[in-house]
């Protein structure tokens, strides 16, 4: 039986850290979707299997928490895993991200 890849939606409005990201996740066998934000980041999730989502907490449109809300309010996505990508350490950010 053949593995198949997992695919790994990263959301990032710096293309630098989108195409790092993406570039350590593809040597280590992972599909790879890249959104510079939310909208473009719904898009990717419409269009298929996404597997876990690494999302950016600073962005224009709308910051990581709130994307990860609205994403969860879909029951398809409900249990979807995302790890919030950031240069920010406060506590307050920290316990959103749990929330």
């Amino acid at each position: 039986m053949g593995h198949d890849k997992k695919s790994i939606l990263i959301i990032d409005d710096d293309l630098t850290i989108r195409k790092l990201i993406g570039h350590n996740l593809k040597a280590n066998n992972y599909n790879i979707f890249e959104a510079p934000g939310a909208p473009e980041g719904f898009k990717i999730l419409a269009g298929g299997k996404v597997d876990l989502v690494l999302c950016d907490v600073t962005m224009d449109e709308m910051d990581g928490f709130s994307f990860c809300h609205k994403v969860r309010e879909n029951e398809n996505y409900r249990a979807l895993p995302f790890i919030f990508v950031t240069a920010k350490t406060s506590q307050e950010d920290k316990n959103r991200a749990l929330e």
